[in-house]
């Protein structure tokens, strides 16, 4: 059991390291207040995947409760990560709606940055 607390605390530290994966120093001028503030708010995104994470799997034994085996499913920790973008690059599949997107049926002239027709 100690080796599971443990390993679930190495795992908590890996979802950190996922979510910011550089240095937290001194560097820059940063004062002591500022690292207190970056470590809670790294602290706060963890916690928020964890919640998200255990608040899925709720959800999913929720539906079915009779499909899980209540001795595993207490030893699951919600912190995987793999499935969460960290890095703010999004996909999305946006083929089927190309025309829309591209809008080929405007006759309209092309607007410049400033909002002008040109």
């Amino acid at each position: 059991m100690i080796h599971a607390l443990l390993a679930q605390g190495e795992a908590v530290h890996t979802l950190q390291r996922a979510i910011h994966d550089g240095p937290i120093t001194a560097a820059h001028g940063r004062s002591s207040e500022e690292l207190v503030a970056i470590s809670g708010a790294l602290t706060l995104i963890a916690n928020l995947v964890i919640f998200w994470n255990a608040r899925n799997i709720d959800a999913i034994v929720g539906e079915a409760p009779d499909q899980f085996d209540q001795t595993h499913l207490a030893r699951i920790a919600p912190i995987a990560h793999a499935h969460i973008n960290m890095r703010g690059i999004l996909r999305f599949n946006i083929h089927p709606h190309r025309d829309a997107l591209l809008d080929h049926g405007s006759k309209s002239a092309p607007r410049t940055q400033d909002g002008s027709q040109s």
